[in-house]
């Protein structure tokens, strides 16, 4: 007699066998690892209060231009290590997790394997730039931008910024234009190219208070933000989306608005006064951390950071005031009058507590100086308050009013020169942006219009036309792509 088993539960039957098997190699390993520890003496390091006292460090010495102390890198933290830096061309050794090499590749190089091979374990230390130009379709950052920039010389250095790039290649968070302006930028990665970029973020300075401003107040703001969007990129990868409530699900998809963070400066450095709450504290300018102890704040004067105090603090018409009596105005509408509040306008406050860029009411966006008060100016010959309607695809989706607040800045420079002039003159769109066509008194040229400076076309060559020929000008990108093109023959007269 013979019998024929449902598929499913043959199924079942031989995924449980597979199951019982890994389970039974799961032991058989654990039990070989102990073996093998058993006789060699191996233990899972615990880092115990005791366990550096019993540590011999290296006591050799890292004097030298080449040589680098780097503190606490061994286990347990306990010792330091010293660490040469190699030059261009000179054999290195590939990282190795769980290794300390006691060799690296000096500042702008990385070592890289001798051939194509994936197998090869020679490396050599070579220039990050130079291998980025030998990949066409690779991530191309800071060093490659630097390299394109110097090969268009002659026309950038008026018209564009140099990328200022760190030893390992990577954009720096300050970047600065010699006549201009210093502005904080976060990289990143450009999804649909796959290029490293930068964007502006909070902390803007004139070019000559360059050695005064570190940007890391508004850094640590924008990496918070990135955790908190892997977070939420987390939820919805592993579905536990679905499981919060609609209230959460809804504050999720916000960063942390910024008057709920420490305080920054207008450069973006850490401001030495903070207050939270009923209390008051210093910390420091540099690093952040925080000094002393926090105080009540009718004790806030005896800090010695008090003087230090930001200044909307003490206005009754600040951003931070406003938003606060917004808020209780929400609450009331909505709690004592029993209101069904649809849409409510808060006030859009920066990291140093003065009105961001751009301020709502109703369905039009505008741009606003740091009081709060509507930049208002001729656009076409007529008076424009730089209202965009919030819907608008083109205008009103990339609002971000820089040129406004960066021909604000230019004004307070008192050591000028002919880039300053240059860029003082440049022209802003109705959106507060910079036109996307600029003109000198010789030529026309596209710019980002962010950042107001020259970009250059996917052959590394600028966009660039003479202000008498017409025609050239108008087979310029940002010409063609730009949706009033009235407006631009006017920008050119």
């Amino acid at each position: 007699m013979s019998f024929i088993w449902p598929s499913s539960f043959s199924s079942s039957k031989k995924n449980k066998n597979n199951h019982l098997s890994s389970i039974i190699l799961f032991y058989i390993i654990i039990i070989i690892i102990i073996f093998i520890c058993q006789i060699i003496d191996c233990e899972f390091q615990k880092c115990t209060p005791d366990f550096c006292r019993i540590q011999k460090c290296s006591d050799k010495s890292c004097k030298g231009d080449n040589k680098i102390l780097f503190h606490n890198v061994t286990t347990c933290g306990c010792c330091n290590e010293c660490v040469e830096e190699l030059e261009e061309n000179v054999d290195c050794v590939l990282e190795m997790k769980g290794i300390i090499p006691d060799t690296q590749c000096g500042p702008h190089l990385k070592c890289v394997r001798k051939t194509k091979n994936t197998y090869d374990v020679n490396a050599i230390c070579r220039k990050i730039s130079d291998i980025e130009n030998e990949n066409p379709n690779g991530e191309h950052g800071c060093e490659y931008e630097n390299k394109r920039f110097d090969q268009n010389r002659f026309q950038m250095q008026t018209y564009s910024l140099r990328p200022e790039c760190d030893q390992f290649g990577d954009y720096k968070i300050r970047q600065c234009k010699n006549g201009t302006l210093c502005q904080c930028v976060k990289q990143y990665k450009d999804d649909k190219t796959g290029k490293i970029k930068t964007r502006p973020i909070f902390g803007t300075d004139i070019y000559t208070n360059a050695d005064k401003m570190n940007c890391l107040c508004s850094y640590q703001f924008e990496n918070v933000n990135e955790k908190l969007r892997e977070m939420i990129h987390s939820l919805n990868e592993n579905k536990r989306w679905d499981l919060l409530p609609e209230t959460e699900k809804y504050n999720q998809h916000y960063d942390i608005d910024p008057i709920f963070f420490i305080r920054c400066q207008s450069n973006g450095n850490f401001e030495r006064y903070q207050s939270y709450g009923n209390y008051s504290y210093c910390i420091d300018e540099i690093t952040g951390q925080v000094q002393d102890r926090p105080v009540l704040m009718e004790h806030a004067s005896e800090l010695p950071c008090y003087s230090h105090r930001y200044p909307f603090k003490r206005s009754d018409d600040s951003c931070i005031s406003k938003y606060n009596n917004s808020v209780n105005e929400y609450y009331k509408l909505q709690n004592e009058n029993g209101y069904n509040v649809v849409a409510f306008d808060l006030p859009n406050c920066d990291l140093d507590g003065t009105y961001a860029p751009i301020q709502c009411e109703n369905n039009k966006c505008y741009c606003v100086n740091k009081q709060g008060k509507k930049y208002r100016g001729t656009i076409d010959g007529k008076r424009f308050d730089y209202g965009i309607d919030r819907n608008d695809q083109y205008f009103g989706s990339t609002q971000q009013c820089t040129c406004l607040r960066n021909k604000n800045l230019i004004r307070d420079i008192r050591k000028r020169d002919k880039i300053t002039e240059l860029f003082s003159k440049y022209q802003c769109d109705i959106n507060g942006n910079y036109l996307p066509l600029q003109c000198s008194n010789t030529d026309c040229y596209c710019v980002n219009p962010i950042t107001g400076y020259a970009i250059l076309d996917e052959r590394g060559s600028m966009q660039i036309a003479l202000k008498t020929d017409l025609e050239q000008i108008h087979h310029l990108k940002c010409y063609q792509d730009y949706p009033d093109k009235k407006r631009l023959d006017k920008s050119i007269d």
